[in-house]
């Protein structure tokens, strides 16, 4: 073997070295993942009788591995009893919303071990749509309705819905600015860490992979 050749094959193999350390700094949490079970909202939204959200989130590293972007998203589910009145229905009846809200931000890590994070988001990102289609009140509400009151009863479910959970996920967020304990399991697919106010843990799986 000539100097030459060996070298370029030094260089070559000196290079996949350094690639190899490169990518083996990528945090273990960057990737998208969605929470094992749904969580019970039911407290932070007044209105309704239940609530529960179904939360993932996406880390993006920079490149500098110091930090990067994250996106939270949610699907909603809500049940609402309501009394009935004369200019719709005249009898009680249940209402149940499926909605979605999606937020973007930053992450960054809060120590030297890694394992905390901050992330901050912006609110001027935060979006809550209630499709009209996921709208549905209980049978007995349908009987004898006519469609035009039904029509208008779930615009103006949809507009009160999405104040009240844009409002209740803004108060919601903060939870989320400091994470604990991040811990990575199960070849790569678990993901866990803490939020507080009140404390809780929260377990996702890695998505697509």
């Amino acid at each position: 073997m000539t100097k030459f050749a060996s070298y370029f094959f030094g260089a070559c193999a000196l290079f996949g070295l350094v690639s190899l350390a490169s990518c083996s700094n990528k945090a273990e949490f960057i990737g998208e993942w969605t929470a094992t079970a749904p969580s019970d909202i039911a407290a932070q939204i007044p209105s309704a009788a239940t609530a529960s959200s179904l939360v993932s989130i996406n880390f993006i590293d920079n490149a500098q591995q110091t930090g990067g972007s994250a996106t939270l998203s949610s699907l909603i589910d809500i049940t609402q009893s309501v009394q009935g009145d004369s200019t719709t229905i005249e009898q009680p009846y249940e209402v149940s919303v499926a909605a979605t809200a999606n937020v973007g931000g930053t992450w960054l890590y809060k120590g030297d071990d890694h394992d905390e994070l901050l992330l901050t988001f912006d609110l001027s990102t935060l979006n809550v749509n209630i499709d009209k289609n996921g709208v549905t009140y209980t049978q007995n509400v349908l009987t004898g309705a006519q469609q035009p009151q039904l029509d208008s009863l779930t615009t103006s479910t949809v507009a009160a819905w999405k104040q009240e959970l844009t409002r209740a996920i803004r108060s919601d967020l903060s939870r989320f600015s400091e994470l604990d304990d991040v811990e990575v399991s199960n070849k790569g697919q678990i993901l866990s860490f803490e939020i507080h106010s009140p404390k809780a843990k929260m377990h996702f799986r890695r998505v697509g992979e």
